[in-house]
């Protein structure tokens, strides 16, 4: 019997998933978070072998580090949601419901870092211009 201060853990076991939203639930997770990764690890394999040349080396360093930097940032902030999906997945038909309302709890947590991800992304690129930068000190010196 729940308690005031425990949630109805009873209905989390009994809802029913249909395979299709299964399955459309881990396309929309995996399907990006591939497609990014494979985006970025080519552009960084691109920016690699363009180090070699001396002349462009600073401008490519930089750039190598900035897709590093936004691609970890995606991983961090998307790879939670990806492995509550996966654990709930499987958890779902265990019949422990506290296990499984803490994977929820979990989930509904890995979900705001997602979000998170939209916001930092954009800080990071604005921080790594240099226009930006220079502004932004500019307006801060004149005060």
């Amino acid at each position: 019997m729940p308690t005031s201060r425990s949630p109805p853990t009873h209905l989390l076991a009994t809802v029913k998933v249909s395979a299709e939203q299964e399955m459309f639930f881990f396309l929309q997770l995996l399907l990006p978070f591939g497609l990014v990764v494979f985006c970025n690890s080519d552009v960084l394999r691109t920016l690699q072998s363009r180090l070699r040349e001396p002349d462009r080396q600073p401008q490519l360093q930089g750039a190598r580090v900035l897709v590093t930097v936004v691609l970890l940032l995606f991983e961090l902030c998307f790879l939670p949601s990806i492995l509550a999906g996966v654990l709930m997945h499987i958890l779902r038909g265990s019949g422990s419901c506290g296990v499984l309302h803490a994977v929820v709890h979990m989930a509904r947590i890995a979900g705001s870092l997602t979000y998170l991800h939209s916001v930092l992304s954009p800080v990071l690129y604005c921080f790594s211009s240099r226009a930006f930068t220079h502004s932004y000190h500019k307006v801060l010196d004149s005060r």
